[in-house]
């Protein structure tokens, strides 16, 4: 009769455990307090509003509740090449800037901030191409959110526009974004564009329908890396504002 090496089945029996345990977990950036998140859906009706399903649950932000408005500008970014930004160098840096056009749902920004943005508060922006030209923003806004139709979303291959989900605390945040990573099986949809002339410019009115997979890029290592986060379903923005 063979003997059975009793120490040994036990320890392959633990690390086929610590295995299992440790290969499951899923990763999340948020802190602790948002590991779990619960959103909500203010009762009421509201001429803004996002809504869709995050983590199978349904979300909502509304324009006029919560904080909530509606936020239409330009974005600047400015690429690098490398970790640091030299400033004061030569033109070729112009090659770098880019501008876009955003749409945001997000809590409303003033000097007392945090009389109006709780700990981690979600928001939501839809951001169009980039281009390095500086222009007006009836320039941009009709460029790219001036006709209905199917929009482009970016993916790891090229350029387009960008869906985004935000958690703010005060002057920072986190964001996850559909930029530069796999979007196989997402959509982005303008089904109404409505303009209106107005005594102070020129009235918006947009409605966007989509879904999309959200990501989150990991620092830390020589090449900054895309890990999934979740998936906007269902998702349904309608927007109004002056330009």
């Amino acid at each position: 009769m063979k003997c059975i090496d009793f120490f040994r089945i036990t320890g392959m029996l633990i690390a086929l455990a610590l295995a299992t345990t440790t290969g499951c977990k899923k990763e999340n950036p948020l802190p602790g307090s948002l590991q779990e998140i619960e959103y909500t859906c203010p009762e009421g009706e509201a001429v803004s509003y996002f809504e869709g399903i995050i983590d199978e649950q349904l979300a909502c932000f509304k324009a006029g509740m919560d904080n909530y408005q509606v936020y239409a500008a330009l974005q600047s970014s400015f690429i690098t090449n490398g970790p640091t930004l030299e400033l004061g160098g030569t033109s070729d840096s112009l090659d770098n800037f880019r501008i876009g056009a955003r749409i945001a749902l997000q809590p409303r920004v003033t000097n007392e901030m945090k009389t109006f943005i709780p700990e981690y508060t979600p928001w939501i922006s839809i951001l169009s191409p980039k281009e390095k030209k500086s222009d007006s923003e009836i320039y941009f806004f009709e460029k790219y959110f001036g006709e209905k139709g199917e929009l482009s979303l970016g993916n790891e291959t090229s350029e387009g526009y960008t869906i985004a989900l935000h958690y703010s605390e005060y002057f920072s945040g986190i964001t996850f974004s559909t930029d530069g990573a796999n979007q196989e099986g997402s959509y982005l949809l303008l089904n109404k564009v409505k303009k209106t002339p107005v005594d102070n410019g020129l009235q918006y009115d947009l409605e966007f329908e989509f879904s999309c997979k959200l990501y989150y890029t990991r620092t830390g290592s020589h090449y900054p890396e895309k890990v999934y986060y979740t998936t906007i379903e269902d998702g349904r923005m309608s927007v109004s504002f002056v330009l």
